[in-house]
């Protein structure tokens, strides 16, 4: 199992704030966000190329600490 969105709503008109809900390997978490949030995350990482290759190392970090394979994955 992988973890999955399973839903995202907005949680304030005004701020833009968005309420994740995950399925985290069968637990169901709850993660409160921003848009902005997001964008300010992703230029102090230097752009949106810098950003997929974090994500791609954190989501091999991932699965390594789960005893998974790296190779082969989609993160779509």
């Amino acid at each position: 199992m992988a973890i999955q969105i399973t839903s995202i709503t907005d949680g304030c008109i005004t701020g833009g704030h968005k309420t994740l809900t995950v399925n985290d390997e069968g637990t169901t978490r709850i993660f409160n966000t921003t848009l902005n949030e997001v964008d300010e995350l992703i230029e102090q990482l230097g752009g949106n190329q810098q950003a997929k290759k974090v994500l791609i190392m954190l989501w091999a970090a991932y699965r390594r600490s789960q005893s998974r394979t790296i190779t082969g994955v989609n993160i779509a």
